[in-house]
C-alpha cells in the first residue's frame, strides 16, 4: 500500500491518498511506521 499525506489550504483540512488492490476502511486513530537502515519515521492520524 502507497500513501500520501497532504494538505487542503481552501478548507485548511489535511488529507490522506492511498493508493493500493483493496479497499481501505481506516477509522479512529491509526499509525503508519517505515522502518529504513538509518532512521524510523512514525506517521500517526485520525
Amino acid at each position: 500500500m502507497e500513501y500520501i499525506f497532504g494538505h487542503d489550504s481552501v478548507i485548511g483540512s489535511e488529507t490522506l491518498k492511498i493508493k493500493g488492490e483493496t479497499h481501505t476502511d481506516l477509522q479512529g486513530f491509526c499509525q503508519t511506521i517505515s522502518e529504513y537502515d538509518d532512521s524510523t519515521i512514525t506517521d500517526s492520524f485520525f
